[in-house]
């Protein structure tokens, strides 16, 4: 999977990791206010979960409620950024 755009000035936090209670949160610093897209890949790269949500500007701080289809594995969380930075980052689900 190709990633462009990626800042080099700001990490994506994913925790907790391994998700045990299907509950993801995301932390970002600094972001600009706009619409987000969490988008969750399979290891074939199929999405196979997707959200997206309003920020309004500042650190970003959400928490996502996985959906109970999805099984125990490893996964790809890609975050859109409103000027299509993003980021990614490996998680397992158990």
């Amino acid at each position: 999977m190709a990633v462009s755009n990626v800042s080099a000035t700001a990490t994506l936090s994913v925790y907790p990791n391994p998700v045990v209670s299907g509950t993801v949160n995301l932390n970002l610093p600094a972001q600009p206010r706009g619409n987000y897209t969490a988008l969750l890949h399979n290891q074939s790269g199929q999405v196979v979960y997707a959200v997206s949500f309003e920020h309004n500007g500042g650190n970003f701080n959400k928490s996502i409620q996985l959906n109970k289809k999805i099984t125990p594995g490893n996964y790809i969380l890609e975050l859109a950024t409103p000027s299509h930075d993003k980021f990614t980052n490996n998680i397992i689900v158990r």
